[in-house]
């Protein structure tokens, strides 16, 4: 695969600010190669919204992203701005299918308002990059890693999201590397 020459769908969900969508597509670029493109946004699927956690399902969002798909389409991840969980998650920051071509990730839980503190747009755009480097690693094979500054490390809390990198470790990058090699 040629840098450049394959693209990251980033479909945005319901009303969503350009900046953040901006940091998303400008971090996939740096941290990828690929270039990525946002579309026009979809409402959010209704059949998704699990009424007694009050949240969308993460799990149904990625099968939804299926029908968004478009001839030639690499990588599609969905941007919402709605809190989402999975079935055995309280929430997730985003969901990825592992060597697929779908992820989402949700804007809700990175903004500092959730947290009762101000807003903070720089930390804000930075937090939405680095989960949707992360997601797309996954789409792309990589699993999570245990060095708390490689992009791949699980977050749990947004603290941390913030403490680690937009960047791969040495072991990740090899195997992103592998991953993307023809055979």
């Amino acid at each position: 695969m040629a840098a450049g020459t394959l693209e990251i769908a980033i479909q945005p969900f319901g009303q969503i600010a350009h900046g953040p969508l901006l940091a998303i597509a400008a971090g996939l670029e740096r941290a990828f190669g690929f270039r990525a493109d946002v579309r026009e946004s979809k409402q959010l699927p209704p059949t998704a919204w699990m009424a007694q956690r009050k949240q969308y399902d993460s799990t149904h969002l990625i099968l939804f992203l299926e029908s968004c798909a478009k001839p030639g389409d690499f990588r599609i991840l969905g941007v919402c701005d709605r809190d989402i969980a999975s079935p055995i998650m309280t929430f997730v920051f985003g969901e990825a299918e592992i060597d697929g071509r779908f992820a989402v990730l949700s804007l809700h839980r990175l903004r500092q308002e959730v947290y009762g503190m101000p807003a903070n747009d720089v930390l804000f755009c930075k937090r939405a990059a680095k989960v949707a480097i992360h997601e797309i690693g996954h789409t792309l094979g990589l699993r999570h890693c245990f060095r708390s500054h490689c992009v791949m490390y699980p977050a749990d809390a947004v603290e941390i999201t913030d403490i680690k990198t937009e960047e791969f470790c040495p072991s990740c990058s090899e195997k992103l590397k592998a991953a993307r090699t023809p055979d």
